[in-house]
């Protein structure tokens, strides 16, 4: 094949190809539920939640998470809800709680953070129930703190004690 000849050929496949989203025509889903995040096809559909949940279906994703969930509005968890359930999509996991990214909070020993947690579980059980969510995450301790000693043996308790007043 001459090269310019090639070079038209590939031209008018690339243009054909630009009309056509690489997933226009995928019936293609994965098999295991990955759950891409909201916001990371944001660059392709735009800030709209909705959108990006049916990029994603589209795509052929069937699970879906949002560590924003929580905060995001009733009207939009009830949106999503509805988006996912149409999609044949699943909700993932979400937070369930306010991270303190240096310090435990449950395991502290501390009520007031205690209660906080207390509290946060029970709303994000009322967001789970409305987003049909089986899972959610939350953490109890120095996961997110600085640890006494890096790297840690086996033996290392860090700042949970499951035996004493700081246990959960």
């Amino acid at each position: 094949m001459l090269r310019r000849t090639f070079i038209n050929k590939f031209s008018i496949s690339l243009s054909i190809g630009a009309l056509f989203p690489f997933n226009s025509f995928s019936k293609n889903t994965f098999k295991l539920n990955y759950a891409p995040h909201l916001g990371m096809f944001k660059n392709s559909v735009g800030d709209d939640p909705i959108d990006q949940i049916n990029y994603m279906a589209d795509l052929g994703f069937r699970a879906f998470e949002d560590n924003g969930m929580r905060s995001r509005s009733v009207a939009l968890q009830n949106k999503i809800s509805k988006t996912l359930e149409n999609r044949g999509m699943k909700m993932g996991v979400f937070v369930a709680h306010k991270i303190y990214w240096d310090k435990p909070n449950l395991s502290s020993g501390d009520d007031d953070y205690r209660n906080e947690f207390l509290n946060f579980i029970k709303k994000s059980v009322e967001v789970a129930k409305r987003v049909n969510a089986k899972l959610l995450l939350a953490s109890t301790s120095e996961v997110y703190g600085d640890p006494e000693i890096h790297p840690q043996p086996e033996s290392y308790k860090g700042s949970v004690n499951t035996i004493g007043l700081r246990r959960c």
